[in-house]
């Protein structure tokens, strides 16, 4: 009957085999098991080097700029008789034409992007409202 301590040696040796492999095979090399790790790491530098809220945010939460201003966009007071005043076919029509503002949108894609209800803290918030000033699409008095 063969030794345990041998069988069991034996069955790690091969996962180990199996796991350099299976790296080897996806081109990865083996240290690639700290790369969760580096990951983090060169993450934390990237958001040490973008400069603003909207940068930090769109970076952490996978969204682009174009959809933090829609958000904002969607979220403005409504007319008196409950109508948004920027509903989405407005917003492809007149914001996201590649005129006002540089992303080419689709009226599908910013209703996607408005689905999301992307949470914005104050400090993206206000420089989502400085963005739509220059742009000339709110009063000055728009919190």
């Amino acid at each position: 009957m063969p030794d345990e301590t041998a069988l069991h040696c034996a069955g790690r040796s091969d996962a180990l085999l199996n796991a350099q492999l299976a790296y080897a095979l996806n081109g990865y090399s083996f240290d690639g098991l700290a790369s969760h790790h580096v990951h983090a790491l060169n993450r934390e530098a990237i958001l040490r080097r973008v400069s603003t809220p909207l940068q930090r945010y769109c970076l952490l939460n996978n969204c682009e700029p174009w959809e933090c201003i829609a958000a904002v966009l969607n979220r403005f007071r409504r007319r008196e008789d409950g109508s948004r005043i920027w509903p989405t076919y407005r917003m492809a029509r007149e914001i996201f034409n590649g005129t006002v503002h540089p992303a080419d949108k689709t009226r599908d894609e910013i209703f996607q992007s408005v689905q999301r209800r992307l949470f914005l803290p104050k400090p993206v918030h206000a420089e989502v409202i400085q963005h739509l000033r220059v742009m000339g699409l709110t009063g000055d008095n728009h919190q």
